[in-house]
Order: structure tokens, then sequence, then C-alpha cells
């Protein structure tokens, strides 16, 4: 089998481990900042920031993301891994110098992790600050980000908003 004879069948299987993320919601009170955003592959939502054009929160959410164990979470390990790959993956679409600039994890319970991730990459146009939230649950994996382009005359998300946000959508 050739790699384009597997594509339908990952497709598929990308679509299925998805669907049942659907409906996450912006918490009520920062509806009115934020828009919803036709979704783009690999992504259940997103929304758009109404005060800048160039602020989108995008949420991801699989089922059957390989058995995660608290016990066993190479912590360090995954971040250096985490900026390899995306440093590499992400060099096909123009963003380079994908860096984190403060990283922490936090135990919700015995088979749950909440990994905090914020930093800053550089594509064409600028600087994009982003925040992301990555909860491993069991064989559940979702992520939450935050991306923003840092200009001079930028209207940035506050941190309590990005926080509750976050917390809503991801029903923490």
């Amino acid at each position: 089998m050739n790699l384009w004879s597997k594509l339908p069948l990952f497709v598929v299987f990308l679509l299925a481990t998805q669907l049942w993320a659907s409906d996450r919601n912006i918490p009520q009170k920062f509806e009115k900042n934020w828009t919803p955003k036709t979704v783009f592959f690999g992504v259940n939502q997103a929304w758009d920031y109404q005060h800048q054009d160039k602020t989108l929160i995008t949420f991801y959410s699989r089922e059957n993301y390989r058995p995660f164990d608290f016990k066993q979470f190479p912590i360090e390990k995954y971040k250096d891994e985490l900026t390899d790959l995306r440093n590499s993956g992400l060099k096909m679409i123009g963003i380079s110098d994908w860096k984190i600039d403060e990283f922490t994890t936090e135990k919700l319970n015995e088979d749950k992790i909440l990994v905090k991730v914020r930093g800053t990459y550089k594509k064409e146009s600028g600087v994009v600050s982003f925040v992301e939230w990555q909860v491993f649950d069991g064989s559940l994996y979702s992520q939450i980000n935050l991306v923003q382009e840092l200009t001079p005359s930028a209207h940035l998300v506050s941190e309590k908003e990005t926080d509750e946000i976050f917390k809503g959508v991801l029903q923490l």
C-alpha cells in the first residue's frame, strides 16, 4: 500500500476520533469578545478575537490517544520532544524559532495531567505569542491554543481571560 492509498483511512480515523468533542463553548461572559470561526483540518473548534484580527483560539481533542500513565510521564523529555517536534513540523508552513518560555504541569487526579505551555514563534509577518494547554486523561487528549501576533498596536487577550476561557472550554 502506498501513502496515497492510506490517506483516506487516516482521515476517517482522525475524524472519528475527533467527533466526540464538538460543541465546546467559550464561557458566556466572554462570548461578546469571540466569534466562532470556520473549522479547518485538524481542529474541532476555533474562535476569532473581536478586538484584533490576528488572534485566534483553537480547540482539538482526540479519543484513543496512547494510554496515559502519570507515574511514567517524563516531563523534561516531553518538553524537549515537543520543542523539537514543533520546530521541525511547523517549518513547512513558514514558522520558525518555536520556543517555550514557561512550562508547567499540574496533576488533576491520578490519571489526568494538565500541561501549560507559553512561548513564541516567528513567521513572515512577525513574532507570535502562544498559550497552549494540553490535558492527558487516560486515553483522551485535549488541547486548546491561543495565538496572537505581537505588534505595537496589539490588543492582547489578558491572562485572566485566557485562563478562564481555557478552563471553560476544557471543562476543568
